[in-house]
């Protein structure tokens, strides 16, 4: 008897769609954005964040109160076993 395996190839990398090149909050006011990726990812990243918010790596979710006034620019990246998109990044005006 012979046993035959089909192996699928990883999926192509995420690629990060982001709404624009700047989003904005206010200082003391709650804060949510979803970074929305092509390709199934299975893990994000961030970079730079202001404080008081943080970042949840496995949704993708960038929350918080921001706790003072800039422009802040954020680079992104998301993953899957077929690799790691390219950085995307926006500004954060607070």
């Amino acid at each position: 008897q012979t046993l035959t395996f089909e192996i699928a190839p990883p999926p192509d990398a995420p690629a990060i769609a982001l709404p624009g090149d700047r989003l904005r909050a206010v200082v003391g006011e709650p804060f949510q954005f979803t970074v929305i990726a092509t390709n199934a990812p299975s893990a994000f990243t961030a970079s730079d964040l202001p404080e008081g918010l943080e970042f949840d790596s496995t949704s993708g979710t960038l929350a918080g109160t921001p706790a003072r006034a800039g422009d802040f620019v954020l680079t992104f990246t998301a993953a899957n076993l077929g690799g790691e998109s390219l950085p995307a990044t926006l500004t954060l005006t607070i």
